[in-house]
């Protein structure tokens, strides 16, 4: 409530002081009257013989932009992109009677050398655009130094629930890293999201409902990682250094270096951190029979090194091809942790159960991309290939002590009876993919995408338990595992993109091949899977006036099992609760419909339903044995979700920006048992951004989330507020960064399930609030030089759209 009332307090002033006095609107084009998107526009106002710049922003896909101000004065435009000649509009007067002004520029294209001024304009911290939402990381003083999975908390829509992604409510996003696919899911991809530092990241983007030409998979959309890279020609670089204290101490140092010529890009960056933190999982759960058994579980990570890297190169063959190779991965080496659990069973046999779990993992990813482009002579025709190998390793060795009494013998303090057993865990994933993508532009209105794509996963995962019995150490066979599972996709599809009077269409149609096989060696049994599936997608959108557009889509996608899910063994936790694995889980598919209005770029209204038919949700089970529960994943009847939401960006004044999301939605979750989970979640985020006297940046970010059904469980209200400052010196070359995360520590998830018999209470904590200050330094010396061209940029263009 504190952070609601926070919030409150910062819309205040929006009805306060929200007068708008001027506005300054128009387009951008080329001499042949073609629209440009992506010029920066920077509005200067005019003091006598002196001229402050006040604010900036970037046309739209049309070419179109407009400021607000509030202060009287002339005023004038500077438009500036790289390859034109910068242009600079007349300057005109802004007056209580005269509050409505258009100022349209033509730009010219200049091959031979780039403006010698150097334009910088701040890009807001959140951005809308017709089929994405950005989050700009480089640019918030709150998400500098957390890691990646902390960032995610702050994107408007986005939420994280048991360390995994999902949007309102729904799990199935797919995570992509410069425009490939990740291929991380479980704990590879929970390893990348908790050792990534913002300061390697430039944008987080939503893509709610993607084209025929991304991947099928992913039932509420794509998550969009674009790392740092610097195009300036010449050699530049960053160092940062980030320490943080919660509880425990923390630390992320490194940095970025590029180098760029005329033909060669070369970039890489590096990251060394060090990370100890702390997590409590407490569980109460009550079965039909009359026992209870409570569960608390407090896990240390005595995390030591953990590495990011990644290094690459862009080189130009000739003027119409381009071939590069990126690298990239992460080394988590001995990383320990500690954990402690505490298993209490009242009713029937009550017992109480203590143990001790140290372990170390060594965890290791690593990804190889090779890119080949071609383009004609007028940018009409477009072949790219890509090639993709990535390799993800876990090795866990951990010992554990459980000591086991009975009640009234825990409470006299007599000697337990001891187990003690150690494991050796071992898994491989390997992922091979390439396609192959050609797109024709047949006309200035009308374009036609195709394309191949084959990818190959196989994970290898050998889990092997020992006891110890009489000072020897010997095979338990009931809890060790080896599990075998590959899996090929082909896919092709056609993507058709056509203008139509005032109406932009774009349509497309995917088709998968998937063939899987999951085999066990310790049950002995297999299991195999063919099916072939269409994908259809649909993107419609207009103008009306100028300063109204809409737009509508559909797509229909699918979100396949993960590898460790199908694994038929069960896994047990403690003599009380096991988890287990189901061979025969079905896809799940989804519908996606969703429509969208935006006014003057300052409004955006969204309205959406998502049918989901045969939903992939975790389940409780009573064992076989009472007092016993199990877990595991099944597919339920289905899932019907409505939505609508509110995005709006202001510029309050030259000195205080700010972005308002309000939504609402409705899940309903239905299993063919009878089972239904319904609950209408309402969900707040702020992010507001104020220049402060001496060039100081304060950014402010909170958000809410009233009560929402999250498969077979009901989630209580989740809400956080964070803060940040920014100071930069010597021309923008050193910032110093300081933030806090969950500033009033409230962050924490509580939960409420009832399903097959046992109705459960659950609560997680972890260290939320962290102090951190980052400091970084910008080196290097760029040189003006002719636009270069990738033969990549429609290409570029195109992942926009």
């Amino acid at each position: 409530m504190l952070t609601l009332c926070i919030f409150m307090m910062f819309q205040l002033p929006f009805l306060l002081f929200a007068q708008i006095n001027c506005r300054i609107s128009g387009k951008v084009s080329d001499k042949n009257g073609k629209p440009l998107e992506y010029v920066l526009l920077t509005l200067y106002r005019y003091q006598q013989k002196d001229s402050v710049k006040k604010m900036a922003t970037f046309t739209d896909l049309k070419g179109n932009y407009s400021f607000i101000v509030i202060d009287t004065g002339n005023y004038a435009i500077k438009a500036s992109q790289m390859g034109y000649t910068a242009q600079l509009s007349p300057r005109q007067h802004c007056s209580i009677s005269k509050t409505v002004l258009q100022s349209n520029l033509l730009m010219s294209e200049n091959s031979t050398q780039l403006s010698e001024v150097a334009i910088k304009g701040k890009k807001p911290l959140i951005e809308r655009k017709a089929d994405r939402l950005i989050f700009n990381v480089e640019g918030s003083a709150v998400a500098a130094g957390n890691p990646l999975l902390e960032v995610m908390r702050m994107v408007p829509g986005l939420a994280v629930v048991n360390d995994k992604l999902n949007i309102r409510g729904k799990e199935g996003l797919i995570v992509m890293i410069d425009n490939r696919r990740s291929y991380m899911s479980g704990d590879e991809l929970l390893s990348y999201l908790k050792n990534t530092p913002a300061e390697s990241i430039a944008q987080l983007e939503i893509i709610s409902n993607p084209s025929a030409k991304y991947d099928a998979e992913g039932n509420v959309g794509i998550v969009h990682i674009r790392t740092k890279k610097n195009t300036a020609t010449g050699t530049t670089g960053t160092l940062s250094q980030t320490i943080g204290i919660g509880k425990y101490l923390k630390s992320t140092t490194g940095g970025q270096l590029s180098y760029v010529t005329e033909k060669l890009i070369l970039f890489g960056n590096s990251y060394l951190s060090y990370n100890k933190s702390y997590d409590n999982y407490g569980t109460t759960s009550y079965i039909d029979n009359g026992d209870q058994i409570n569960s608390n579980n407090h896990n240390i990570q005595l995390s030591k090194n953990n590495y990011s890297y990644q290094a690459g190169f862009d080189y130009r063959l000739h003027k119409n091809s381009n071939f590069g190779a990126v690298l990239e991965g992460s080394l988590r080496p001995g990383y320990q942790s500690l954990g402690t659990s505490k298993v209490e069973k009242t009713g029937t046999q009550p017992q109480f159960i203590q143990s001790l779990n140290p372990s170390a993992t060594d965890n290791r990813n690593i990804s190889a991309n090779l890119h080949y482009s071609l383009n004609n002579d007028n940018n009409t025709a477009l072949f790219s290939a890509d090639a993709n190998y990535v390799s993800y390793s876990y090795d866990l060795q951990s010992r554990l002590t459980d000591e086991y009494y009975a009640n009234a013998q825990y409470e006299q303090g007599n000697l337990p009876r001891q187990e003690q057993l150690r494991n050796r865990s071992l898994r491989a994933v390997d992922v091979w993919a390439g396609k192959a993508d050609y797109n024709h532009k047949w006309s200035e209105k009308h374009s036609l995408e195709s394309g191949l794509k084959w990818s190959q996963v196989q994970t290898n995962s050998d889990l092997a338990y020992e006891s110890l019995q009489n000072t020897i150490w010997e095979n338990d066979p009931g809890r060790t595992n080896q599990y075998l599972f590959k899996e090929q996709i082909y896919a092709a599809y056609l993507n058709y993109n056509g203008q139509f009077g005032k109406y932009s269409i774009q349509t497309g149609l995917r088709a998968e091949q998937t063939s899987n096989k999951g085999f066990s060696k310790t049950l002995n049994s297999e299991v195999k899977r063919n099916y072939l599936k269409l994908f259809p997608s649909i993107f419609i959108s207009s103008n009306f006036g100028k300063d109204h557009s809409w737009s509508a889509a559909y797509s229909y996608r699918i979100d396949r099992p993960t590898y460790s899910h199908l694994n038929p063994f069960t896994f047990i936790n403690n003599p009380y609760s096991y988890f287990r694995g189901n061979p025969y889980l079905k896809p799940q598919y989804t519908h996606n419909l969703e429509a969208n209005y935006d006014f003057r770029k300052k409004l955006f209204l969204s309205l959406s339903y998502q049918h989901t038919v045969d939903m992939i949700s975790e389940v409780a089970e009573q064992g076989v044995s009472a007092g016993i529960i199990g877990g595991t994943r099944a597919n339920l009847n289905g899932m019907d979700s409505y939505s609508f939401s509110v995005n709006a960006p202001f510029q309050l004044t030259e000195n205080w920006e700010a972005n308002i999301y309000l939504g609402v939605f409705n899940n309903r979750i239905r299993d063919i048992k009878g089972f239904s989970n319904q609950q209408t979640t309402f969900t707040t985020s702020f992010t507001t951004s104020f220049n402060l006297p001496a060039a100081v940046v304060l950014d402010l970010n909170g958000n809410y989330q009233s009560a929402m059904s999250y498969g077979t469980m009901l989630l209580d209200p989740i809400y956080g507020f964070n803060a940040g400052l920014k100071k930069s010196f010597m021309d923008k070359k050193i910032s110093l960064r300081l933030n806090v995360s969950d500033v009033f520590k409230v962050q924490k998830l509580v939960y409420h399930s009832a399903y097959a018999g046992i109705s459960t209470f659950g609560l997680n904590t972890s260290e939320s609030r962290v102090f951190r200050l980052t400091a970084t330094y910008k080196f290097g010396k760029v040189k003006a030089a002719a636009q270069r061209k990738t033969g990549v940029e429609e290409e570029q263009k195109r992942a926009r759209n």
